[in-house]
């Protein structure tokens, strides 16, 4: 995959969109979530630094309750 999408001239963000790998661990995270490693080689011809790398996707739990993270704490 590109680094730039041909498309819009945005750089790549959606690695997960062409892979069957998304809808197994969609299936599989009903009540733990699932991380996905999708290795890219990186190619300069592809506008890469000529390395590999891993894009990390995170699959949320089907059942999980909407959570709001804070810095600071709320107490009565």
């Amino acid at each position: 995959m590109s680094r730039i999408r041909k498309s819009n001239q945005h750089y790549e963000d959606a690695p997960d969109t062409s892979h069957d790998e998304l809808a197994e661990a969609r299936a599989l995270a009903t009540d733990i979530p699932a991380l996905i490693l999708l290795r890219q080689n990186g190619e300069e011809k592809q506008g890469w630094k000529g390395g590999a790398f891993y894009w990390p996707v995170l699959i949320t739990p089907a059942d999980f309750k909407t959570t709001v993270y804070s810095k600071n704490t709320y107490r009565k």
